[in-house]
């Protein structure tokens, strides 16, 4: 039918709506309420409610399904969970593998005798001689000492551990210049009259590892400042300590230098108390720096002096 315009026209047969009562109730013949049948004409607005309603309605299975398919997603991203935990273990497993072939590489660097790179050991040692003198010179050679040279070390320890052999080269005069010592305590007496240098080669153990040369003056004397020879019957000793530094050993030299014996000839006696020897040295060090800092300083101030006379007698000259 047309639209009702205004507060709605009574209908033909239905009677007048009381006033401020609103619409008249149904007959019985007419659509029972629920069912789905517009109480009204078709251009009410109920009627645009529910078609509202079932656009909700289809709005809400549409949710249903949006929902079904986040669950959905939520089980494949569970699986995918899954996945990266099972490739998560084969990682761990993976780097196990990967931590046994290191170590089984360690093994084996250990044993092909490859270099150990950043590693560094220092072994201090002591050598020198000792001289002493005979009283008279020799009829038969002309000796007028007796003396020792010797390699030893400076802690309590077996250098043949380490140290294969070690080589002293004397002087050309004697019948066999070259001596060769093979075990503790490394060391050669001999008888002479004149003081020359000796050269000592220590060979290790591990033939990768190239000899140590260190070089001694022989002293059989004592001297004045003057330079003249002091003739005593007291032993004339002439001791130095140095350190041998292995920087990237082998893995056999490794081995040995970090388990040394113990000296089976005792503890080694030391002439020289060189702990204090070192705070002393240390000391003469920087004293000697320090007046090398304070002489530049000085000699800086001279010159700046020097600068500053040479530019006024300039600026002087040429005012003249």
């Amino acid at each position: 039918g047309t639209p009702m315009s205004g507060k709605g026209t009574p209908m033909s047969g239905k009677g007048t709506p009381s006033p401020n009562k609103g619409a008249p109730l149904p007959s019985k013949e007419s659509p029972v309420f629920g069912k789905g049948a517009p109480i009204l004409s078709k251009g009410a607005g109920m009627t645009t409610v529910s078609k509202s309603t079932g656009s909700v309605c289809k709005s809400t299975g549409s949710v249903s399904k949006s929902t079904g398919t986040v669950s959905k997603s939520t089980g494949a991203i569970s699986k995918a969970t899954g996945s990266m935990s099972k490739a998560t273990g084969s990682m761990s497993k993976a780097t196990g593998a990967v931590n046994r072939a290191a170590g089984a590489m360690t093994k084996l660097s250990l044993a092909d005798g490859s270099r150990l790179k950043g590693v560094q050991i220092v072994k201090p040692i002591i050598y020198g001689n000792v001289a002493w003198y005979l009283g008279s010179k020799r009829d038969n050679d002309g000796h007028t000492h007796q003396w020792k040279v010797y390699l030893k070390a400076y802690n309590n320890e077996d250098l043949s551990v380490y140290i294969k052999r070690v080589h002293f080269k004397l002087h050309d005069s004697y019948k066999e210049p070259n001596r060769i010592c093979f075990f503790p305590p490394f060391g050669v007496t001999e008888t002479g009259w004149g003081e020359f240098e000796i050269t000592m080669k220590i060979f290790f153990q591990d033939s990768n590892e190239r000899p140590v040369v260190i070089y001694h003056f022989l002293k059989l004397f004592d001297r004045e400042k003057d330079g003249n020879v002091r003739v005593m019957s007291a032993p004339v000793h002439s001791e130095f300590y140095d350190e041998m530094i292995f920087t990237d050993p082998t893995a056999k030299m490794y081995r040995l230098l970090t388990h040394p014996r113990v000296n089976p000839h005792g503890s080694p006696s030391h002439r020289i108390n060189y702990e204090n020897k070192k705070v002393t040295d240390l000391q003469k060090i920087i004293d000697a720096k320090h007046k090398v800092r304070k002489e530049i300083a000085e000699l800086k101030d001279r010159l700046s002096t020097a600068k500053d006379s040479i530019q006024l007698l300039k600026s002087q000259g040429n005012m003249m």
